[in-house]
């Protein structure tokens, strides 16, 4: 049952695009809980089904500080599960790498991890203690591995063995809520002083299949060069002509940004797509939306007729027959101010999307066979579009405004 995927291991450098390496620091045998409960309680009950193991995941985990509380940050990393030398036994292969490897360490990776598979639960438990990397600060060194960290009644309870249990997801697995484990303690654990040092907790970890990624370049100008990123993500298509993607622009495996398609138009819109909220220090909620954006006066978002954030992208197909998702030009948007522009993205995915049947095909698209007319933002009719300037198009009852960049 050894799986391999030589075919997708261009995908290794896919990194996070805020992704940062955690700071070394030391850390108490006991961990204080933070004020409030986090909001990432165990979501997962683990069913009586069986279920294959697939070989491609991401680990998706937050940071632990070493004063208890949990980060608003979310990193992921790539990994790969292959079949181990005794029964039911899998191997995670360079857990963690892409997080702890040094910059300009190509070289870099970490031991395998040992874990094994319950064919009856289709469930995947992961003994903590196992070794991960040596570090070496001057002439120590120190053997990092993942310990166990449990709730304990005072707080965070880090440990040297424990089992994390995994229960199968529809598109992978996380952590179970019988866990006796709800994450991992990634450090050194000094058998002189009896204290720990390390990088921080990896909690609640999901470890996801993907079918497709994302490729967009950073816009280039005085400060940024053109830069490409690879972004997992998993996509599946939930009902006629509805493409749901999940982790769209690694924003966080809980972001799934929804797109009607239609093939006979070649294009695809998803309306108000939600990114994620960031708390003010009043406690005050302000979510952000994926939209299209014009570069004119520093970024700016490109609403629908409607006032709604409108991100749209045309479909094509690659040499292989699986569709491919254009998107010229974006930004994370909150309210009228953008945290984010990216440019020239791409959705590749690596199946093709199936044609709608008639009468299900949804109405947020524009009319594939109604002619278009356009309009500036005065509303007055334009014969001849130049390209480079907005425009109002209306194609039968439908209407929307982007950046023309020609027929």
């Amino acid at each position: 049952m050894k799986q391999s995927i030589s075919a997708i291991l261009i995908m290794s450098a896919a990194l996070s695009a805020f992704a940062s390496v955690p700071v070394f620091v030391s850390a108490p045998d006991l961990i204080p809980a933070p004020a409030t409960n986090h909001s990432m309680t165990a979501r997962h009950t683990l069913p009586a089904a069986e279920r294959t193991v697939a070989s491609d995941y991401d680990c998706n985990y937050y940071w632990l500080s070493s004063d208890g509380t949990i980060s608003d940050t979310w990193e992921t990393s790539m990994t790969e599960i292959v079949a181990g030398e005794a029964e039911n036994e899998f191997i995670l292969k360079n857990f963690l790498a892409d997080t702890f490897r040094p910059e300009g360490g190509a070289e870099f990776s970490t031991d395998d991890i040992r874990v094994f598979y319950d064919p009856q639960y289709g469930s995947l438990v992961i003994p903590c203690g196992q070794p991960l990397f040596v570090r070496t600060e001057g002439d120590k060194e120190m053997q990092i591995c993942i310990y166990s960290l449990r709730r304990g009644e005072k707080g965070w309870m880090l440990g040297l063995d424990g089992d994390m249990l995994l229960a199968p997801t529809a598109t992978g697995f996380a952590l179970a809520e019988i866990s006796e484990v709800q994450g991992f303690y990634v450090g050194y654990y000094d058998e002189s002083t009896k204290r720990f040092s390390g990088y921080g907790g990896v909690l609640y970890p999901d470890f996801c299949e993907f079918n497709g990624v994302m490729l967009y370049q950073v816009t280039a100008d005085e400060d940024t060069e053109m830069m490409p990123f690879l972004n997992n993500i998993y996509s599946e298509v939930t009902e006629p002509g509805l493409l749901s993607v999940r982790n769209f622009a690694n924003f966080g495996y809980d972001v799934t940004v929804n797109f009607a398609y239609n093939l006979a138009s070649g294009q695809a819109c998803a309306v108000n797509p939600l990114l994620g909220v960031l708390y003010d220090t009043s406690g005050v909620q302000n979510p952000y939306y994926a939209c299209d954006a014009d570069a004119a006066d520093g970024g700016t978002a490109l609403l629908d007729a409607e006032g709604r954030y409108a991100l749209t992208a045309d479909i094509s197909t690659d040499a292989l027959g699986n569709s491919l998702l254009t998107i010229p030009l974006w930004g994370a948007f909150m309210g009228e101010r953008w945290l984010g522009l990216y440019g020239s993205t791409s959705v590749m995915l690596f199946f093709k999307l199936s044609e709608p049947e008639a009468g299900n095909v949804p109405g947020l698209l524009i009319d594939a066979d109604a002619e278009p007319e356009y309009y500036n933002l005065q509303g007055c009719r334009l014969e001849n579009p130049v390209p480079g300037n907005i425009v109002i198009c209306r194609k039968g009852s439908e209407v929307r405004k982007f950046l023309f960049v020609g027929e």
